[in-house]
């Protein structure tokens, strides 16, 4: 009988990270923080010289993904970062090695101003920018329609050392806080565009205060159920056109199966567990193979509540933003 004997490897196993860098959110001090400890390539677009060499011959010269994959996993690479969207790498990584931070809508854009004024020529006022198409719902076109909730961290940038805080926990990093203001561009400026633009801002662009506000709140909420030293599950919930409550969710750390509650008017209904497959985004590289998702089906005697919610079972997490209500 031959016995074989395997040694240990010592060699890091490939875990790439994917930071999705929204301009003017604080992403150069995130990406400065995590270039001093990991290996960082990067993707700013075609003509940017910040684009690594790998990805303008893979990507923009021979459009090829899975050759760039393969020399990431060669390389054994740490981080992919840049201008992009959520979705453009999302079959690279696990979700929950996704990071993206958000700003205050208005500082955002004051911000976003005064760089393209001053690096980019542009020649129009700020009234003219905030109308132009390509500025419109600015920081919400990175996401590109994939739930927030199922981003590995959402980071504030007027919360960035709470953000770091998360950064740190979740992918076993060591990224500095800073000890400076990180939103340095909010002053008489700024409170000038608050008080002429900020209606017609919200108005033309209201998903970016949507998914702002949303960020804050699963910020937060996963700061306070850390300091309790629960787990954090990423997870969504809506009620769709056959009145059923649907959703995702799974564990921060694990793959362990998630069990969620149903309650009706604050009142507990059912549990159900988050084992179905998932049937959108089918690029994405999700947990557990992709069996996250949920469904309980509202019967007839509970259709008249005035309201629904999703509580993760052992922590009470609520998954859902604003209170689930049916569409009559």
């Amino acid at each position: 009988m031959i016995t074989r004997v395997f040694k240990k490897s010592n060699k890091k196993l490939f875990d790439l990270k994917l930071f999705v860098h929204i301009p003017k959110t604080a992403g150069t001090s995130f990406r400065n923080g995590i270039e001093n400890q990991s290996t960082v390539i990067c993707d700013y677009e075609q003509r940017s010289p910040s684009t690594s060499k790998i990805v303008q011959e893979s990507i923009y010269k021979e459009q090829d993904f899975f050759k760039l994959y393969k020399k990431l996993e060669k390389e054994n690479v740490d981080w992919l970062s840049g201008h992009v969207s959520v979705t453009k790498y999302s079959n690279f990584v696990d979700p929950r090695n996704i990071v993206a931070f958000f700003r205050d809508p208005l500082e955002q854009t004051f911000s976003h101003y005064k760089h393209q004024v001053k690096h980019m020529n542009y020649k129009g006022d700020i009234e003219k920018f905030i109308e132009e198409k390509r500025f419109v719902n600015f920081q919400h076109k990175w996401i590109a329609g994939f739930p927030i909730e199922l981003i590995g961290v959402i980071g504030i940038t007027e919360l960035y050392n709470d953000s770091i805080a998360i950064v740190n926990k979740q992918l076993g990093l060591n990224v500095p806080p800073l000890s400076s203001n990180v939103n340095a561009d909010k002053g008489d400026k700024a409170e000038i565009l608050t008080k002429k633009l900020a209606h017609r801002l919200r108005a033309i662009s209201p998903n970016d205060f949507f998914i702002y506000n949303k960020a804050k709140w699963l910020l937060n909420n996963r700061k306070e159920l850390h300091e309790k030293k629960l787990t954090w599950v990423h997870g969504i919930a809506h009620i769709n056109a056959k009145n059923e409550i649907v959703g995702d969710a799974w564990n921060e750390s694990n793959d362990e199966l998630v069990t969620l509650c149903i309650i009706a008017d604050d009142k507990e209904i059912a549990t159900v567990n988050a084992s179905l497959l998932y049937q959108g985004h089918i690029k994405a590289k999700l947990p557990r193979g992709s069996y996250i998702s949920y469904k309980y089906c509202i019967p007839d005697e509970l259709k008249n509540s005035d309201h629904f919610d999703v509580v993760v079972k052992q922590t009470r997490q609520k998954l859902n933003y604003g209170p689930l209500k049916i569409k009559v």
